[in-house]
């Protein structure tokens, strides 16, 4: 059993009392402890300074930190009359000092904001729904969370509407059809640009607990957040296939970059679960992205404007996760996954191509330290990204093994990673494939009905992808408050 994620730790319920409107109530509270060394910074700054450009090694390791953090959750479910239903979520995710982020901030902050520019932007709200539920079909209005592809494409909250319909009279038989239309981004600034993301969805049972669910997704980004994805992976190119002064240019123009900065990508694909054996489950989502992408990178000569670059983007993922139990308490299983990946784009054309998989805020979740997953949901918010370290793309493989004792359950895993495509040439990066192995063992424990202790134990030990081989720990213990079991 994997220990919660933050955002889902906390969830507890209180019934409203016979006779009354129908309510449930979910309140918590986290506190956490994290300590960290060697933590990976993959992150290529595009901010320029004279002849100089702010681009460190992509496995930068921060020094030891240990700093403390919180978070407060405040949910709401209820259904007034028979059809109606409101629901409503508050939570701060984890609020953490300031001077822990980099580059650090003055006072606490929530997801990298402090918390009056936070709670200024909506980033606290992460649902607001009116809800109309028939007998067979139902649709929800407002701020929501929900997912696309397992969360290989989406898993965040987004303001729009979402519709199910149950078909149950067909002849070849029943069929769920699920739709929604987001505006995304968390903040109230984001949802200026317009950028949408609509996706439908057709779950088609096998049996009552095996089935497959084709679906289709289309984003829309009018933000930029696919411009400064493919910026950061072009500079990756720039500096290595450019001598200095060329180089400084390039990325000058690429620092002040401007509209267009739009983008359309196509998913298709479908998820399933099957169940070979007895006590054996299979699931698995595999997903393909067609697109393309406008941005307009200054020119050096402000007399001669250049055209804009047009990106085809192109990507693909896929996972597949099996488990088998053994006996009441033990449970053995495996997973793999894969996301497409590729080198940085070339800026210096018309036109370009770009291969590694891009979604609007995916929840990749196969690790706890290499991926922003598992316990650490909370601690680092969804966002538009590129699989892989800068788009190179990742894929891995490893065993699980969890225990379910009375109270307490335990989990241990184990992930080797690889780049789809190589690392850059020293002294950017390693110049092979290799990511590492992750090693991660979570925990939890519901010591009482309302207090729960969990924590989490992170190895990754670097392979040749990175210049540096100095393995990453991050250890995370939570106790967590709930007003009810």
């Amino acid at each position: 059993m994997r220990v919660l994620p933050l955002s889902l730790l906390v969830a507890t319920t209180a019934q409203g009392q016979p006779g009354s409107t129908p309510y449930t109530l979910d309140l918590g509270l986290t506190i956490a402890g994290t300590a960290t060394r060697n933590d990976p910074d993959t992150t290529l700054d595009l901010t320029t300074d004279g002849t100089e450009w702010d681009v460190d090694g992509l496995l930068r390791p921060r020094e030891r930190q240990r700093y403390p953090s919180m978070a407060l959750r405040l949910g709401a479910e209820a259904q007034p009359t028979p059809g109606l239903l409101l629901r409503g979520l508050v939570d701060t995710g984890e609020i953490r000092p300031g001077r822990t982020l980099d580059p650090p901030e003055d006072g606490p902050t929530s997801q990298g904001l402090p918390l009056d520019e936070a709670a200024g932007e909506g980033l606290f709200l992460r649902e607001a729904v009116i809800g109309f539920v028939g007998q067979s079909a139902s649709i929800e209005l407002g701020r929501r969370r929900s997912e696309v592809a397992g969360g290989l494409v989406w898993a965040d909250s987004g303001t729009g509407a979402a519709a199910e319909v149950d078909l149950v009279d067909l002849r070849g038989g029943p069929l769920r059809l699920e739709a929604q239309a987001v505006l995304v981004g968390r903040l109230f600034s984001d949802l200026e640009a317009g950028s949408t993301l609509a996706a439908l969805r057709v779950d088609i049972p096998v049996s009552w607990f095996e089935g497959i669910a084709p679906f289709v997704a289309l984003w829309s980004d009018r933000g930029g957040a696919v411009a400064d994805i493919l910026a950061s992976a072009a500079t990756e190119t720039v500096i290595v296939d450019n001598g200095a002064a060329v180089a400084q240019s390039l990325l000058d123009g690429l620092a002040s970059a401007t509209q267009p900065r739009r983008a359309r990508l196509l998913y298709l694909g479908a998820d399933g679960t099957l169940l070979p054996l007895t006590g054996m489950s299979l699931r698995g989502t595999g997903v393909a992205q067609v697109g393309e992408a406008t941005m307009q990178i200054s020119s050096s000569d402000a007399t001669t404007p250049n055209d804009p670059t047009t990106f085809r983007l192109r990507g693909w993922a896929a996972a597949l996760e099996a488990h088998k139990g053994l006996g009441q308490r033990w449970d053995v299983g495996a997973l793999g996954f894969a996301l497409s990946g590729d080198r940085g784009p070339r800026i210096d054309r018309v036109e370009s191509g770009y291969a590694s998989f891009i979604a609007p805020a995916p929840y990749w979740d196969w690790s706890g330290l290499f991926f922003s997953g598992g316990l650490s949901q909370g601690f680092y918010p969804s966002r538009a990204s590129a699989a892989g370290i800068n788009g190179h793309g990742v894929a891995g493989v490893g065993p699980i093994v969890s225990w379910q004792g009375n109270r307490p359950s335990v989990e241990w895993r184990a992930v080797w990673l690889r780049a789809i495509a190589d690392a850059p040439p020293p002294p950017l990066g390693g110049g092979g494939a290799t990511y590492g192995v992750e090693i991660d063992l979570r925990a939890d424990w519901p010591v009482a009905d309302t207090i729960t202790l969990a924590g989490e134990v992170d190895v990754l030990i670097p392979g040749t992808y990175f210049p540096q081989d100095d393995p990453a720990l991050r250890i995370i213990a939570l106790l967590d408050l709930h007003n009810a079991p």
